[in-house]
């Protein structure tokens, strides 16, 4: 028999309550009518009868008890299988053993709603810390979108930087081309006039010296090409008639003739160096301004091709530290990502484990309600006194005229 229908209970404690009843609710044998009450009119059945909200409230603290963690599963069933036939009754109708039920069904029921409110506070804790995570990693996100930003603008910045190196480079080489170009053309002139004189100098000081002092040794090819030379150079074409007997002949076996037509043409060489040596130190001042114009371009040059080399090292640095900032941005967003869904998790489990505590306590509610249930009593309605009549209006009349 069910435990709660027994009386009276022995004091013992939850555990040794006994084994669960084997039916999950008690049930009643049926009460006999009493044969007064064969003869006596059927009451009139309302049309619609209404449902008592007993058995669903009994119900409700049973599930809430289901699946008590620290008690025996057994004892457990055996107290959500006694609890119509003891918390459904009314307080007063109740035997010891009943009352011994609900006491031990309102143990376990706390102990449920202890550990749902700890479950509670727990899933708050979590839920509030994984919300301070997230802070951080949108934290961590804005702050890698910064960096990129800021790296995008100096790859930018160093790309400009290139281009302007590579513009002042190329500006460097144009004008070393034109300080060449114009060294060239201005030296050409000098360069000529030099190599006349050199040429001049050497005729005299080597060829025609050698002639002179009788020292030549190739005495024949020797005046032949100073005879040739003198022709190109201009010489009076009369001297030259005189000169090749004269240079031909040894220094012992000249006369006085072959000495002047040998000192007309040293004066004719000597004529000819003169304006050029002139000519010579008058463009010697040009030639250096161009030289020097020349050597500042190539320093400029250099200069610009040492920038341009670093402008490109800056921008390779500059667009890797964008790359890598583009990786760090990705790699938090993912993490934010993830997180949100670890948020969204925890969120669940907080509603989840919110929803579990009220549930609890509403079934808590209900039972305190069902313990101390008793009988409804209808309110007794006083019924008002009966008031006076009011005197006639043909009484009140005299009373009026008086």
């Amino acid at each position: 028999p069910c435990p709660a229908c027994t009386a009276p209970a022995r004091d013992r404690s939850l555990p040794a309550v006994g084994p669960p009843h084997p039916q999950s609710r008690c049930t009643m044998a049926p009460m006999k009518r009493p044969a007064a009450a064969s003869s006596a009119p059927a009451a009139k059945r309302p049309a619609a009868a209404r449902k008592d909200p007993v058995p669903a409230k009994v119900e409700q603290v049973g599930q809430a008890m289901a699946g008590a963690e620290g008690f025996p599963e057994g004892v457990v069933a055996m107290l959500v299988g006694a609890l119509p036939c003891s918390l459904a009754l009314l307080k007063d109708e109740r035997h010891a053993t009943q009352e011994e039920v609900i006491k031990m069904a309102k143990q376990v029921l706390d102990s449920v709603t202890q550990k749902k409110e700890v479950l509670f506070e727990k899933s708050i804790s979590e839920l509030a810390e994984v919300q301070g995570v997230e802070a951080v990693k949108d934290i961590a996100v804005e702050d890698a979108k910064a960096t990129v930003a800021a790296k995008a603008e100096a790859a930018a910045i160093a790309k400009d930087a290139l281009q302007e190196a590579a513009g002042q480079q190329a500006a460097a080489q144009a004008a070393l081309n034109d300080a060449t170009s114009e060294q060239h053309h201005g030296d050409s002139s000098y360069n000529d006039a030099a190599t006349q004189k050199v040429a001049l100098e050497e005729a005299l000081d080597s060829s025609f010296a050698q002639i002179k002092a009788g020292t030549c040794q190739n005495l024949k090819s020797t005046v032949e090409s100073l005879l040739e030379f003198a022709t190109q150079r201009g010489f009076e074409p009369q001297l030259l008639l005189s000169a090749e007997p004269a240079l031909s002949k040894a220094a012992s076996e000249r006369g006085n003739f072959d000495v002047l037509v040998l000192d007309q043409f040293e004066a004719q060489l000597m004529g000819q160096i003169a304006p050029l040596a002139e000519q010579l130190s008058t463009m010697e001042g040009g030639k250096a301004e161009r030289q020097a114009k020349v050597d500042e371009c190539r320093t400029g040059l250099e200069g610009a091709e040492v920038i341009l080399t670093e402008r490109k090292a800056a921008l390779s640095a500059a667009l890797e530290a964008e790359k890598e900032a583009k990786v760090a941005l990705k790699a938090a967003e993912a993490e934010a990502k993830a997180h949100k869904l670890e948020l969204k998790a925890a969120t669940a489990e907080s509603d989840e484990a919110a929803v579990d505590l009220a549930e609890a306590k509403a079934a808590v509610e209900v039972f305190l309600e069902l313990e101390s249930r008793v009988p409804f009593v209808e309110p007794v309605v006083e019924e008002a006194a009966p008031m006076e009549e009011e005197p006639a209006a043909e009484e009140a009349a005299p009373a009026a005229a008086a």
